[in-house]
């Protein structure tokens, strides 16, 4: 087996609980994991799968589809090994200070003048088997199109749907997202988009919980489902969208992937911490309750830059012989908010959820 290095993440500040914390941070790597049991897929913990998708991610991250659905694994990480992840990284910082391309914010200075603050997330959306990117744009009042409308009487939509490479004119989102996001997409059709965020936009590090989800069977109780409204975007995806054919999951999960800054933050889910954390959540008190990886003893297990988690979400039903599918336990990297790169943006992560993403026509049918 390779060698995966694992490159130990720096923290500038002087909190001694950050520092501690760090100390109790286990990387997840191929050689932590323990393959005696079966030699497709290692175990960390107990709870954690571990796969090697350095030669063929699209099988890797069939093989978590199936994993995250048995009881025992929380979480499924996908190993990869990339010599490019700082040229995606410069490509992307790039585009979060476009204000054409992920779109920026005003704020109105003390002399009522206007600055421009530039985007802090965006949004692309993911239709891979025909190798098509857009990326979800301001739509400019100046552009020959919005021209063309204004001059017929016709309303400007708010946003474009920009394809990205170079034969298209569009931006580039370097080599490693594509290879990320689409075969995370082509794995999971659930999601049609993926979030990306910068550093700024990630509140409270460190602060574990567990992220919703659905069930399909819960429609007959009158929930709505908690995403994106799929009407604003273009009928041709919406259409590719529709086109495949799949079995949705039988509850969410969530995906991740950082370009830099360091991956999500996992530790096995404590059964009496989750029923504490559901009554909170139904007496609306979990602000009073908020538990952060630095407060206490236990030990976490950290993703990689350029590797793919998946996590399973809330409200999975047990499985058919009634083990429990709980969900995984999480936060993202405590060091984030402390710019532990010593730039402007710190962490970049691509992330796919149920609140954040486009979901599958196919699964706004069934719930």
């Amino acid at each position: 087996m390779v060698n995966n290095e694992h490159q130990k993440i720096e923290y500038r500040g002087d909190d001694p609980a950050i520092k501690n914390a760090l100390e109790r941070i286990k990387p997840i790597t191929l050689e932590d994991a323990d393959w005696s049991a079966d030699d497709r897929y290692g175990v960390i913990d107990g709870f954690i799968a571990v796969v090697d998708g350095r030669d063929d991610l699209d099988g890797a991250l069939q093989q978590a589809r199936e994993l995250i659905q048995r009881p025992e694994f929380e979480v499924v990480t996908v190993i990869r090994q990339s010599a490019s992840l700082e040229k995606t990284e410069k490509k992307i910082k790039d585009l979060f200070w476009d204000s054409t391309t992920f779109g920026y914010k005003e704020i109105n200075l003390s002399d009522n003048k206007v600055d421009f603050s530039p985007a802090k997330q965006a949004t692309i959306l993911l239709d891979p088997h025909h190798d098509n990117f857009y990326i979800k744009s301001p739509s400019s009042p100046y552009s020959i199109l919005n021209i063309a409308r204004y001059k017929l009487g016709l309303e400007e939509p708010e946003y474009d749907f920009k394809k990205t490479g170079f034969l298209s004119g569009g931006a580039d989102l370097g080599k490693d997202f594509k290879t990320i996001f689409g075969a995370a997409s082509r794995a999971f059709p659930e999601y049609i988009s993926v979030h990306m965020s910068n550093g700024d936009s990630t509140s409270e590090p460190g602060l574990m919980h567990f992220d919703s989800g659905y069930v399909m069977q819960d429609s007959d109780m009158g929930r709505t489902l908690e995403s994106r409204d799929n009407n604003d975007l273009p009928r041709k995806f919406i259409a590719a969208a529709n086109a495949q054919n799949f079995d949705p999951l039988p509850g969410g999960v969530t995906i991740t992937s950082s370009i830099t800054g360091g991956g999500s933050i996992v530790k096995k889910t404590n059964t009496t911490r989750y029923e504490k954390y559901k009554e909170d959540e139904r007496n609306e008190e979990l602000t009073k309750n908020k538990i952060h990886f630095q407060d206490g003893e236990d030990s976490g297990y950290q993703g990689q830059d350029g590797d793919i988690m998946i996590m399973r979400n809330d409200r999975w039903p047990d499985d058919e012989h009634g083990n429990p599918r709980l969900p995984s336990d999480h936060c993202s990297t405590i060091i984030n908010a402390y710019g532990n790169h010593g730039d402007h943006l710190g962490r970049i992560v691509g992330l796919m959820s149920l609140k954040v993403c486009y979901m599958s026509p196919q699964i706004h049918d069934n719930i």
